[in-house]
């Protein structure tokens, strides 16, 4: 099980002198975004297959490849990289003078007990090379796995979600685009998907349901001028759209808000991996005063790791938010690299700083660089208005909810696209590593099922796996304090 990391308030120390940085300042900066590579390969697997953690294994915004045809993908782009070639080198035959790359097997699947479901690296003796395999058998909970290196694929950064149907009362965003997706709410936006995602195989899957790929014409999703309009009958954001088989799919933007009983009409959502790092707030106010979660937001927290940091570094440096805050603040107006860029070293004690991972301006011709606080600055100390750089959390809190007797609050629910904890484990490993608590367990027909959090009650308040099934807010009859569901990023 992935170890939840609670939502700590930290903080900061004394602002370090700049004249004196100067001569200490080192930092390495680059002209164009790097895009992340596509596969990676993950950790070596060990322990006992039911503690395997596929999350922490491939990284974040990486995933087990579950599909044959996946690692047939896997094998033909990525066998040659450098770190598929560092394994070569350190288990196979690139030391006896062989080929440098991992190599094809036939068969490339079987069963393994002790392997993770998936693909991977197997050494075949160090003279007959190390070979891309996929696994198809699942092992049992306690079985020690055998030490295979994982591969591991980048998740798609954006997909394609549910066919909108029902009225627009009724359509539920977090179910259409799934778990770590959410609807696409700008036209920019809604661009961006068109240039990376419009050859993608579930883009490429609908113009083929669909559109001109059956016609022979371009096998892509196409781009419309203009691509915004007004529908009453479709979700706000992006999506695909057929203009006859012989004309084409195209991605669309609607920016109009149907009536609650509208009826949808079937189009097919666009949507957007929710990102794993974001920009906060800037620090203002006294650091006593400073409250993490309404900085960072629903479902995310501070990074309160340097290796976080440096995470964060390497993954969001480009992104849109970050970009705003080095457009605002530092070099790009000066005609220098567009991204936040890496500063040696990236921690230092300040005062007036949160303790975490935030951004720093270094003067506008000497950039926007992504920093590491390590001090806790006292109560009344004033912030100095950094802008605080967040990380998405596994687990969170949703909005805490009353209920009177026979009353008609509405029941409590997962904002940020997230979903309620599935399991009583996830349940009792949020209750342990976030509240420090035991989970307790009850039977309680009516109240929210699973995992919650409740407060402001004498007796019972804490975190609860509630084990009833199907029951109906509307017909409790109400209970003391509130009920938050736990829920997952």
């Amino acid at each position: 099980m992935r170890v939840f990391s609670a939502l700590l308030v930290i903080g900061v120390v004394a602002e370090e002198d700049e004249n004196s940085m100067l001569q200490k300042v080192s930092h390495a900066r680059t002209t164009t975004a790097a895009a992340p590579s596509m596969y990676k390969v993950g950790c070596s697997q060990i322990g006992a297959y039911g503690t395997f953690d596929a999350q922490e294994c491939c990284g974040v915004g990486y995933e087990l490849i579950s599909s044959e045809g996946g690692c047939e993908a896997a094998l033909r782009e990525a066998k040659g990289q450098a770190d598929v070639l560092e394994v070569v080198n350190q288990l196979g035959n690139a030391q006896d003078g062989d080929d440098l790359e991992a190599g094809e097997h036939d068969p490339m699947e079987f069963d393994w007990d002790n392997v993770v479901p998936g693909c991977f690296l197997e050494a075949k003796g160090r003279r007959r090379g190390v070979f891309v395999r996929f696994n198809t058998q699942v092992p049992a909970q306690n079985k020690q796995l055998g030490g295979r290196k994982t591969l591991c694929k980048r998740v798609p950064e954006y997909k394609v979600g549910c066919s909108q149907t029902g009225t627009y009362g009724a359509f539920n965003a977090r179910e259409c685009c799934g778990v770590g997706y959410e609807l696409i709410s700008s036209e920019v936006r809604c661009q961006a998907a068109l240039s990376e995602a419009k050859g993608q195989a579930d883009v490429l899957e609908v113009v083929n349901q669909l559109g001109n790929a059956q016609d022979g014409d371009d096998l892509e999703a196409g781009e419309h001028d203009p691509m915004e309009f007004d529908w009453d009958s479709v979700v706000p954001g992006c999506f695909l759209e057929a203009k006859g088989r012989r004309r084409g799919v195209f991605v669309r933007f609607n920016n109009q808000v149907p009536a609650q009983n509208k009826q949808l009409i079937g189009r097919k959502t666009l949507c957007k991996r929710v990102p794993e790092y974001k920009v906060g707030c800037s620090q203002t106010g006294t650091y006593g005063a400073f409250n993490a979660r309404e900085c960072c937001g629903v479902g995310y927290e501070l990074i309160y790791s340097e290796v976080g940091c440096q995470a964060a570094l390497s993954e969001a440096k480009g992104q849109a938010d970050v970009l705003a805050v080095v457009n605002q603040l530092g070099n790009v107006q000066d005609g220098d690299d567009l991204e936040a860029g890496e500063h040696v070293p990236m921690n230092f004690d300040w005062d007036s700083v949160v303790p975490g991972c935030f951004l720093e301006a270094k003067g506008r011709r000497r950039g926007v660089f992504v920093r590491f606080n390590t001090q806790v600055p006292v109560q009344n100390k004033q912030l100095i208005g950094r802008k605080t750089l967040c990380s998405r959390v596994p687990y969170y809190l949703g909005q805490y909810k009353g209920k009177t007797a026979m009353g008609d609050e509405t029941e409590p629910t997962c904002q940020n696209n997230g979903s309620p904890v599935p399991t009583r484990a996830s349940c009792e490993e949020f209750a342990q590593n976030v509240f420090g608590q035991v989970m307790q367990v009850a039977h309680l027909p009516n109240y929210p099922e699973g995992c919650s959090d409740r407060r402001n009650h004498p007796s019972y308040g804490g975190v609860w796996w509630n084990n009833a099934t199907g029951g109906d807010w509307n017909q409790h009859k109400g209970f003391k304090g509130e009920v938050a569901l736990v829920c997952a990023a």
